[in-house]
């Protein structure tokens, strides 16, 4: 008879390949015992394996666990992590006992099912840093209700709004990027575990399996579920959503803290100096979120171009994905983390603050609506109309502050060809930096509008955040009945 091959052994294959990828799943050890504890338990009750040779399972697995991934006497040529493991379990009980260590299952299977079980982990945890982040921003958002900020487009000056409206509207795009976490999340709860391989061979009670692992209802094709890597795809996607809202704000912060505006700073330990000019006050920290940040998404791309053009009769075309999306996980808690530890830090001239945002006649668009309110003219006339106002003060080289009601009657003269008929009062409120922020209600930067977004953006981080302890809480105690279950076998 034809002697059968082991798995190759040029060291081309070995050591650029096998040992690689072992190392790279060396994530999801602890998935993968409590996986296996979990089968025995499962097959006992079956009677698919004594409950003796599963007693002595179980020992070994436990063992296994205790010492550790990195007391494992890797063999890079059994090229993946299952069959090292099973060769720590033959060593401690023995060739026989240890025959039905992964009956009716590839190893494949069991090295899936302990990817999707330490990236349901891995999501969770990000998620709660997510939110820990957000909870970051809502605090500072409180702090500075009232504080008045530049805002810019194109890099010009735009209407005054506030640091509190500033960081409230950046809490509220984390708690969609929350949602999109939780929702990605939410589908690991299909099963995926006893499928066999690309068709199912002994009748495994999946449901049972499902259970004793903290999922829900089983696949309803092994084919499908035969590394239905689109999941972690899925998750990278809503993480990469989240890197990116991280990237936008601090854009933001290099603007803001730049010489010219010199408005908000960091502590100095999140600082650095240049070598060049040591006075330099460098925001050096944010040089690595925007890398960490680029990594998720870079991390994302690379995820689902493997999973476009993989098949499971492709198998190895999906192979890394699970560990590209944990190290996307993990760049994004890492990104969550330093933001919030500078965000804790951050300072703001609020005095400095408010006299750039009152620069540069931004009081125009206030004007421009109390015409319009008043029904003095159309939108455009009205614009025209304090066009030719402000110019006027532009020209002459005068603050916004010098601006008289009198002349704007006037250029509205010039404009529509009759008097208008406007409030003194009131032109003096629409030339107000605080009124005019304090008359953006509902959606806008108006302290009363802000504080009510951040006691309802506050409320639902908070349910997020206890659904989550929830959750992690629920698959520890899964895991401790399931353990408890394997030790009475």
């Amino acid at each position: 008879m034809r002697k059968l091959l082991s798995q190759p052994t040029v060291p081309a294959y070995v050591q650029g390949f096998a040992a690689p990828g072992i190392e790279n799943s060396k994530f999801t050890f602890e998935s993968l015992i409590n996986y296996h504890l979990a089968s025995m338990v499962a097959l006992s009750e079956q009677g698919l394996v004594p409950k003796a040779r599963a007693r002595r399972l179980v020992g070994a697995l436990l063992e296994i666990r205790k010492r550790g991934v990195d007391a494992l006497e890797i063999d890079p040529g059994l090229e993946d992590l299952q069959p090292n493991v099973e060769k720590a379990v033959i060593a401690l009980i023995g060739p026989e006992d240890a025959g039905d260590f992964g009956i009716g299952r590839a190893r494949a299977e069991f090295g899936h099912i302990a990817c999707h079980l330490a990236l349901r982990d891995e999501t969770l945890a990000t998620l709660r840093e997510q939110l820990r982040l957000n909870r970051a921003l809502l605090d500072l958002a409180s702090k500075h209700v009232e504080t008045k900020a530049p805002y810019y487009t194109q890099h010009m000056r735009a209407e005054a709004i506030t640091f509190g409206y500033y960081f409230s509207t950046f809490a509220e795009a984390f708690l969609h990027d929350a949602y999109r976490a939780r929702d990605a999340y939410a589908r690991f709860a299909l099963s995926p575990a006893g499928i066999g391989h690309i068709v199912p061979t002994l009748r495994i009670d999946r449901k049972r399996l499902a259970e004793l692992i903290g999922l829900g209802e089983p696949v309803r094709h092994s084919l499908y579920a035969y590394l239905n890597s689109d999941l972690y795809v899925d998750v990278l996607g809503a993480a990469s959503l989240t890197a990116a809202t991280i990237s936008r704000l601090c854009l933001d912060f290099w603007w803001w803290a730049s010489n010219e505006l010199e408005i908000i700073k960091f502590a100095d330990e999140y600082c650095g100096g240049s070598f060049i000019m040591p006075h330099k006050r460098n925001p050096s920290w944010l040089k690595p979120l925007r890398f960490s940040s680029m990594a998720v998404k870079a991390r994302h791309d690379e995820a689902l171009e493997l999973w476009m053009h993989s098949t499971p009769m492709l198998l190895v075309g999906s192979l890394g994905i699970p560990w590209i999306a944990s190290e996307g996980l993990k760049s994004l808690r890492y990104g969550c983390d330093l933001l919030g530890g500078a965000l804790s830090t951050l300072s703001i001239d609020s005095k400095h603050s408010a006299d750039v945002a009152a620069q540069d006649f931004t009081q125009s668009s206030q004007l421009v609506a109390m015409i319009v309110t008043r029904q003095q003219a159309s939108w455009r006339q009205a614009e025209h109309i304090v066009g030719k106002f402000v110019k006027e003060a532009i020209d002459a080289g005068a603050p916004a502050s010098s601006l008289k009601f009198d002349r704007l009657i006037a250029a509205g003269q010039d404009i529509v060809g009759r008097k208008i008929d406007l409030d003194r009062e009131e032109f003096q409120k629409a030339i107000d930096i605080d009124a005019i922020i304090a008359s953006r209600g509902d959606c806008g930067p108006a302290p009363t509008a802000v504080r009510q977004a951040i006691a309802s953006i506050a409320k639902d981080v908070k349910g997020l955040d206890d659904w989550a302890e929830a959750e992690q809480r629920r698959i520890a105690q899964c895991w401790k009945r399931t353990e408890d279950l394997a030790r009475q076998i």
